[in-house]
């Protein structure tokens, strides 16, 4: 709804999906150096919380990409998250088109 019209009406499950963002977290073993190396040189957004996790920002069509180049560098992965667009995502992201916030 915005300003009393319905802007979008779809499943929660189709409206997540315009959402195309999703986050990506790798946890290494060890220094994932080779990592942050692939990413830097692509400009693809990411965090170190920890020495051995990074949390990656991308499209969510890029993830299986991302993973399978980051493998290639002989990185071993202990584990692979990947958080998806939730409904609540899919509302911020019309609040901040209607009101014209990037």
């Amino acid at each position: 709804l915005s300003n009393g019209t319905i802007i979008e009406h779809d499943t929660p499950q189709n409206l997540a999906k315009k959402v195309t963002k999703a986050e990506l977290i790798l946890t290494y073993e060890k220094d994932p150096k080779q990592a942050l190396e692939y990413l830097q040189g692509r400009s693809i957004l990411y965090e170190q919380r920890h020495p051995s996790q990074l949390i990656i920002q991308t499209q969510e069509q890029d993830i299986p990409r991302i993973i399978f180049d980051i493998s290639k560098t002989g990185l071993w992965m202990n584990d692979i998250t990947i958080n998806k667009p939730t409904l609540e995502d899919f509302f911020l992201q019309i609040s901040r088109d209607t009101n014209g916030t990037p």
